[in-house]
Protein backbone atom coordinates (compact mmCIF):
# COMPACT_ATOMS: atom_id res chain seq x y z
CA UNK A 1 0.00 0.00 0.00
CA UNK A 2 1.54 3.46 -1.24
CA UNK A 3 0.12 6.04 0.67
CA UNK A 4 0.85 9.80 -0.48
CA UNK A 5 -0.62 13.03 1.18
CA UNK A 6 -1.56 15.26 -1.55
CA UNK A 7 -2.86 18.33 0.48
CA UNK A 8 -3.51 19.03 3.68
CA UNK A 9 -7.03 17.43 3.66
CA UNK A 10 -6.64 15.00 0.78
CA UNK A 11 -4.40 11.61 1.35
CA UNK A 12 -3.77 8.83 -2.02
CA UNK A 13 -3.64 5.37 -0.90
CA UNK A 14 -2.33 3.58 -3.98
CA UNK A 15 -3.01 -0.23 -4.29
CA UNK A 16 -1.71 -3.26 -6.39
CA UNK A 17 -3.48 -5.52 -7.69
CA UNK A 18 -2.29 -7.91 -5.36
CA UNK A 19 -3.39 -6.06 -2.72
CA UNK A 20 -6.44 -5.32 -3.91
CA UNK A 21 -6.70 -9.42 -4.10
CA UNK A 22 -5.67 -9.60 -0.68
CA UNK A 23 -7.70 -7.09 1.06
CA UNK A 24 -10.96 -8.77 -1.01
CA UNK A 25 -11.54 -5.50 -2.83
CA UNK A 26 -12.22 -4.07 -6.07
CA UNK A 27 -13.42 -1.11 -7.57
CA UNK A 28 -17.11 -1.92 -7.33
CA UNK A 29 -16.79 -2.33 -3.50
CA UNK A 30 -16.40 1.35 -3.04
CA UNK A 31 -20.09 2.84 -2.68
CA UNK A 32 -21.36 4.82 0.74
CA UNK A 33 -22.80 1.53 1.53
CA UNK A 34 -19.87 -1.42 1.86
CA UNK A 35 -18.73 -2.11 4.77
CA UNK A 36 -15.66 -3.09 3.66
CA UNK A 37 -14.90 0.10 1.92
CA UNK A 38 -16.03 1.59 5.24
CA UNK A 39 -13.67 -0.49 6.73
CA UNK A 40 -10.85 -0.04 4.70
CA UNK A 41 -10.85 3.59 4.89
CA UNK A 42 -11.38 3.45 8.79
CA UNK A 43 -8.51 1.22 9.00
CA UNK A 44 -6.50 3.82 6.78
CA UNK A 45 -6.96 6.67 8.79
CA UNK A 46 -6.81 5.15 12.01
CA UNK A 47 -3.02 4.19 10.63
CA UNK A 48 -2.47 7.79 9.68
CA UNK A 49 -3.48 9.16 12.46
CA UNK A 50 -1.36 6.23 14.82
CA UNK A 51 1.83 7.30 12.43
CA UNK A 52 1.05 11.26 13.14
CA UNK A 53 0.35 11.91 9.04
CA UNK A 54 -3.39 13.00 10.11
CA UNK A 55 -3.61 14.67 13.23
CA UNK A 56 -7.82 15.01 13.11
CA UNK A 57 -10.78 12.90 12.15
CA UNK A 58 -12.98 14.47 8.69
CA UNK A 59 -16.39 15.65 9.61
CA UNK A 60 -17.62 14.44 6.37
CA UNK A 61 -15.77 12.17 4.28
CA UNK A 62 -15.30 11.88 0.39
CA UNK A 63 -13.41 9.20 -1.44
CA UNK A 64 -13.14 8.29 -5.06
CA UNK A 65 -11.60 5.81 -6.37
CA UNK A 66 -9.96 5.18 -9.37
CA UNK A 67 -8.60 1.82 -11.31
CA UNK A 68 -5.12 2.07 -11.75
CA UNK A 69 -3.50 -0.69 -13.52
CA UNK A 70 -4.58 -3.53 -12.39
CA UNK A 71 -4.79 -2.28 -8.80
CA UNK A 72 -7.06 1.03 -7.15
CA UNK A 73 -6.04 4.87 -6.51
CA UNK A 74 -7.78 5.95 -3.74
CA UNK A 75 -8.06 9.60 -2.79
CA UNK A 76 -9.43 10.45 0.82
CA UNK A 77 -10.87 14.07 1.17
CA UNK A 78 -13.23 15.87 3.65
CA UNK A 79 -13.49 18.69 5.53
CA UNK A 80 -11.87 18.98 9.00
CA UNK A 81 -8.86 16.12 7.58
CA UNK A 82 -5.67 17.79 8.66
CA UNK A 83 -2.69 15.98 6.94
CA UNK A 84 0.69 16.69 7.55
CA UNK A 85 2.25 17.73 4.04
CA UNK A 86 5.63 17.12 3.21
CA UNK A 87 5.94 20.36 1.09
CA UNK A 88 4.61 23.65 2.25
CA UNK A 89 3.45 24.45 -1.51
CA UNK A 90 0.79 27.06 -1.56
CA UNK A 91 -2.99 25.60 -1.75
CA UNK A 92 -4.11 25.57 -6.07
CA UNK A 93 -6.28 28.45 -7.11
CA UNK A 94 -6.62 26.13 -10.38
CA UNK A 95 -10.55 25.42 -11.27
CA UNK A 96 -11.31 22.15 -13.09
CA UNK A 97 -14.07 22.35 -15.31
CA UNK A 98 -15.82 18.84 -16.91
CA UNK A 99 -17.20 19.00 -20.28
CA UNK A 100 -18.62 16.10 -22.48
CA UNK A 101 -18.34 16.86 -26.01
CA UNK A 102 -15.70 18.65 -28.31
CA UNK A 103 -18.50 22.14 -28.87
CA UNK A 104 -18.16 22.60 -25.14
CA UNK A 105 -14.39 22.69 -24.57
CA UNK A 106 -14.56 25.20 -27.58
CA UNK A 107 -17.40 27.46 -25.86
CA UNK A 108 -15.32 26.96 -22.67
CA UNK A 109 -11.60 27.39 -23.61
CA UNK A 110 -13.01 30.29 -26.14
CA UNK A 111 -13.85 32.27 -22.94
CA UNK A 112 -10.60 32.69 -21.68
CA UNK A 113 -8.02 35.57 -22.34
CA UNK A 114 -4.48 34.91 -23.66
CA UNK A 115 -2.74 35.42 -20.59
CA UNK A 116 -4.28 32.67 -18.86
CA UNK A 117 -2.62 29.47 -18.16
CA UNK A 118 -5.11 26.48 -18.84
CA UNK A 119 -4.25 22.75 -20.31
CA UNK A 120 -7.12 20.29 -21.68
CA UNK A 121 -7.42 16.84 -20.65
CA UNK A 122 -8.90 13.84 -22.09
CA UNK A 123 -10.88 12.57 -19.16
CA UNK A 124 -13.12 9.66 -18.64
CA UNK A 125 -15.73 9.72 -21.29
CA UNK A 126 -15.50 13.33 -21.77
CA UNK A 127 -12.56 16.18 -21.47
CA UNK A 128 -11.67 18.24 -18.35
CA UNK A 129 -10.27 21.71 -18.53
CA UNK A 130 -7.80 22.84 -15.84
CA UNK A 131 -7.20 27.14 -15.55
CA UNK A 132 -5.85 29.50 -12.78
CA UNK A 133 -8.52 31.26 -13.58
CA UNK A 134 -12.49 30.33 -12.13
CA UNK A 135 -14.33 28.69 -15.38
CA UNK A 136 -18.32 28.86 -15.51
CA UNK A 137 -19.41 25.36 -13.87
CA UNK A 138 -15.76 24.46 -12.58
CA UNK A 139 -14.64 23.43 -9.12
CA UNK A 140 -11.90 24.78 -7.63
CA UNK A 141 -10.24 21.07 -6.25
CA UNK A 142 -7.66 19.90 -4.95
CA UNK A 143 -8.75 16.40 -5.39
CA UNK A 144 -10.08 16.66 -8.81
CA UNK A 145 -7.30 18.59 -10.29
CA UNK A 146 -4.61 15.90 -9.06
CA UNK A 147 -6.84 12.99 -10.25
CA UNK A 148 -7.16 14.93 -13.77
CA UNK A 149 -3.23 15.20 -13.85
CA UNK A 150 -2.81 11.57 -12.97
CA UNK A 151 -5.32 9.66 -15.08
CA UNK A 152 -5.81 11.92 -17.56
CA UNK A 153 -4.16 12.04 -20.86
CA UNK A 154 -3.03 15.84 -21.60
CA UNK A 155 -4.13 17.19 -25.06
CA UNK A 156 -2.43 20.68 -25.12
CA UNK A 157 -1.02 23.26 -22.12
CA UNK A 158 -2.17 25.94 -24.48
CA UNK A 159 -5.97 25.39 -25.95
CA UNK A 160 -6.85 28.91 -26.16
CA UNK A 161 -4.10 29.15 -28.84
CA UNK A 162 -5.21 25.68 -30.43
CA UNK A 163 -8.50 26.51 -30.93
CA UNK A 164 -7.49 29.96 -31.99
CA UNK A 165 -5.25 28.21 -35.18
CA UNK A 166 -7.74 25.56 -35.89
CA UNK A 167 -10.60 28.42 -36.47
CA UNK A 168 -7.82 30.66 -38.53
Amino acid sequence: MDIHVVSADCVRIGLTADECVRLGLSYADFSPESLSARLFIATVLTRLHAEGTVSDYPQKLTAEVFEDGGGLAVYISGRGLSCRTQDSAPDSEETVLLVKTPEEVIAAAGGLREDTHAELYSFGNGYALAADVPLRGGRRSELLSAAVREYGKLLTDAPKSVLRDLTL
